[in-house]
């Protein structure tokens, strides 16, 4: 049986999905949580997943309430369940230590179940959409990873310039800008200078 305990200052809400949790065959909702009075209480209790809204009791005051959980309890998942849909905040409560992300007037109830068996069988809660944007987010961050020279290449490589062009440009030697672009075509994941190009305009390169 999953035990799931739901914090959320919204009551009607909060119990609203309570209810549509206990009436499946292999989980039950052990609390409800919507004061922080009322989260000292249930400390004690642990349960396999907490479902967490992020403005419970203060603006994103969920985000602090997550770190402390994973703090405190190292055998239980949390479930962002939100109305934020913002990255810089998505990103923020995974980084506290939160499992799932989803966005309130996004996901069904039957979708709120299907994702609490998929973090109970080891999995993470989160549409195709949230993943397609955590994805990337490591493709951003591979570009921030090049060198300044690299950067340099990159630009001119994009702009259609020609090896010697570009050496001629950066005073170095030709040999020197296919090193760069060895590397280059290696952060990005590609094989010749097509791929490249390709994949810098994905990443909005240029």
């Amino acid at each position: 049986m999953i035990t799931i305990s739901i914090i959320d200052d919204n009551a009607e809400y909060a119990s609203s999905i309570a209810s549509i949790l206990s009436s499946q065959d292999d989980m039950i909702c052990i609390d409800v949580i919507t004061s922080p009075e009322k989260l000292k209480l249930t400390k004690g209790s642990v349960p396999d997943i907490f479902i967490v809204d992020l403005n419970f009791y203060g603006e994103l005051k969920g985000l602090d309430l997550i770190r402390e959980i994973k703090g405190t309890i190292k055998n239980t998942d949390i479930i962002v369940l939100t109305v934020h849909d913002e990255d810089e905040i998505l990103f923020k409560a995974l980084r506290n230590g939160a499992i799932g992300y989803l966005i309130k007037n996004l996901i069904t109830s039957e979708k709120i179940v299907e994702f609490i068996r998929v973090v109970y069988e080891g999995g993470a809660a989160m549409s195709m959409g949230i993943a397609r944007r955590i994805i990337q987010s490591f493709h951003i961050r591979e570009i921030k990873e090049f060198t300044e020279r690299e950067h340099e290449v990159l630009d001119l490589l994009c702009s259609g310039k020609s090896y010697q062009f570009i050496a001629d440009k950066l005073f170095i030697d030709r040999s020197t800008v296919k090193f760069h672009i060895k590397n280059i075509y290696k952060k990005l994941g590609a094989a010749n200078k097509a791929e490249a190009l390709i994949e810098a305009k994905k990443r909005e390169f240029f």
